[in-house]
Parts: structure tokens; sequence; C-alpha cells
């Protein structure tokens, strides 16, 4: 019974010794900073005549959702706030329109995902949003988590620390 114990009494401090063992700034990769989102103008235009013509009889006018999820406010950002601008573009490129997956040019998604984001609150820029999914992978909203919808209209972000 002694035994028992003070094995199990070994093995603890042995594994509470190597959870406090400092770890090496060479073996500890540092995550990239994300990117934040930008596209045109131009594209968000392009992406809602996409989207009048092509996704709006699912989605609803106003993207509020009908027969497919809503792509504006709470129910948007609590399924794609947490997401890159990758993981959607690539869920547009993949799988919409149903039944009819993977037609989409690379440009016309990037005018969704456009469209989409500029509905959702984010005002668009100079910077074009990029039409290849590796590029989109490091690009995230610039919303905390915090699925209100957005940020409040005429809010403007501070730019990213330097």
């Amino acid at each position: 019974m002694f035994r028992l114990g003070a094995l199990a009494g070994a093995i603890a401090l042995l594994l509470f010794g190597f959870a406090l063992a400092p770890v090496s700034a060479e073996s500890t990769p540092v995550p990239a900073r994300p990117r934040l989102v930008g596209f045109t103008a131009e594209q968000v235009s392009a992406g809602r005549a996409l989207y009048t013509t092509g996704c709006a009889s699912c989605h609803g006018p106003a993207l509020q959702g009908t027969g497919a999820p809503a792509l504006r406010g709470r129910t948007f950002m609590g399924r794609w706030g947490v997401s890159s601008i990758g993981a959607l573009f690539r869920h547009i490129r993949d799988k919409m329109p149903p039944g009819n997956a993977g037609t989409l040019a690379p440009d016309q998604v990037s005018a969704l995902v456009a469209m989409i984001l500029s509905e959702n609150g984010i005002k668009p820029g100079a910077e074009p949003l990029p039409v290849d999914y590796p590029a989109l992978q490091s690009m995230h909203l610039p919303f905390t988590g915090d699925t209100s919808g957005g940020l409040a209209t005429g809010v403007t972000l501070p730019p990213w620390p330097e």
C-alpha cells in the first residue's frame, strides 16, 4: 500500500516538474499576427450583383436568412466571427450554390465575401480582398468574438498596433 502511494506521488511530482520546466523561445512558435480583412467598394458591388441573382432566393434579399442561414448579424457572427476569412471563402467556393457547388470563379467568391463583410459593418478600403485561399487564411474579422452583429454604425477601429 505504501509503495503504491509513493509511486503515485513520485509520478505526480515528475509530471508537475515537467509542467514547470522552462520552455526555450526557439521551441515555442510565435503565432503570426492576424491580418485584418480588406476589400474594395468595387468588390462589394460585384458581390451584390452576384448575390441578387444567385443567393438571395435562399438567404433572403437582406441576407436575413429564409431557407438558408442568415449572412449578417448575430447568426452570421456566431458562426463566422471566430473563423478566418479563408474558411468563409472556402465554404462558399466549395459548397455554394447548392446543387451547383464549385462553379463560382475565385474572383466571384471574393466579391461575395466582400459584400457579406460590408453588410456586417466592415467598411471597404483600397486593398482588394485576395482571391486565393492561402492568402485569406491569415485574415480575420476585426471583431472580438462578440456576436452582437458587428460594430455600431459609424464606429471606426484604430489601426493595428505596430
